[in-house]
């Protein structure tokens, strides 16, 4: 559906998942497109998508998918995009994580096992394979184009400032659009829920308080946001 000029907001299943859905959205201007983050890469969610792209007549020759955080509710069809085109913009921390993602053996995986185990789930009940962002990972490695806070991506008549969203994530970023005062805000701010703030380990500091710093920053701009997760 259109939920403001040019910008469509999507439906994509996430099946066996508790959030049941999650919010894609698409900004079309002409042949030009913006994608904001993708879904689970299983064949519904896949086959969701591919309708999307086609009823909107998606040139992804000509797309930019920026992806908010590297969870793989978010950034799992990546390589798909990127497979057939389209230009992949990240941060450089979350961008890294997805861009190992694809390996059972990466260091990121590893340490998940390991604060799992640190935070108390006994061994026996540890399998990476039944691990949701395991499972519904991008299958390959990533090539992105690293962004930053303050960079632009433009798209017809909109131009998107990237943010730090930090605290969901180690290196969770946003698009904000001044202008017409539009947020993407990927999993910052939920519609009925609140986003789950975890430990990614000590070198990222106190994702918590780093989360609460940029919700107060970013609250008071008083904006149209769309995020991940949305009452309909």
């Amino acid at each position: 559906m259109e939920v403001y000029k040019d910008v469509y907001c999507n439906i994509i299943p996430l099946p066996g998942n508790p959030l049941k859905s999650i919010n894609n959205y698409i900004v079309k201007s002409g042949d030009e497109t913006l994608i904001v983050d993708t879904a689970f890469n299983t064949a519904v969610s896949i086959a969701a998508m591919q309708q999307i792209l086609k009823s909107l007549d998606v040139d992804l020759q000509k797309t930019k998918l920026f992806i908010t955080h590297f969870h793989s509710d978010h950034s799992g069809q990546a390589h798909l995009f990127a497979a057939r085109g389209a230009k992949i913009f990240m941060g450089e921390t979350d961008g890294h994580l997805v861009s190992t993602m694809a390996d059972q053996q990466s260091p990121h995986w590893n340490e998940v096992m390991e604060i799992a185990k640190l935070q108390g789930l006994g061994q026996e009940n540890l399998t990476i394979q039944e691990h949701p962002g395991y499972k519904y990972r991008p299958q390959s490695t990533l090539e992105f184009l690293p962004v930053s806070p303050g960079d632009q991506i433009v798209v017809g008549q909109y131009s998107f400032t990237v943010i730090d969203l930090t605290g969901h994530t180690p290196g969770m970023l946003g698009l904000y659009e001044s202008n017409h005062k539009i947020l993407f805000c990927g999993d910052h701010v939920l519609g009925s829920i609140t986003p789950n703030i975890t430990f990614y380990g000590f070198r990222y500091g106190d994702m918590l308080g780093k989360y609460i710093d940029n919700l107060k920053k970013y609250l008071k701009w008083k904006s149209i946001y769309f995020s991940a997760v949305i009452e309909h």
